[in-house]
């Protein structure tokens, strides 16, 4: 995955999420639960992530439910992918 050209003027900071689902009839976002059947989100931090850069959501990602096999077998799902960006505060004393 990767943040399309022009989208953020500077490289952001958050969590990258990876939503998966065998269910064609809705958005996958909106079928993430928290019981065992629930489609598939996995996740990875991202920091100082560059328009245009990939990054890999593997079987290393962080998954809900676990996924016990790796996430090769998980192709033929629909994807959509959701960037929560983190943003800094900075304080003056």
């Amino acid at each position: 995955m990767s943040l399309p050209a022009g989208r953020e003027p500077s490289p952001v900071d958050g969590r990258l999420l990876l939503l998966l689902s065998t269910d064609p009839d809705d958005e996958p976002r909106n079928q993430i639960n928290l019981q065992l059947d629930s489609q598939i989100v996995a996740g990875v931090t991202v920091d100082g992530l560059q328009a245009g850069k990939p990054v890999i959501i593997d079987g290393r990602a962080t998954a809900w439910p676990i996924v016990p096999c790796g996430m090769a077998q998980l192709t033929s799902r629909k994807q959509r992918g959701i960037l929560g960006q983190q943003k800094s505060r900075s304080c003056r004393a």
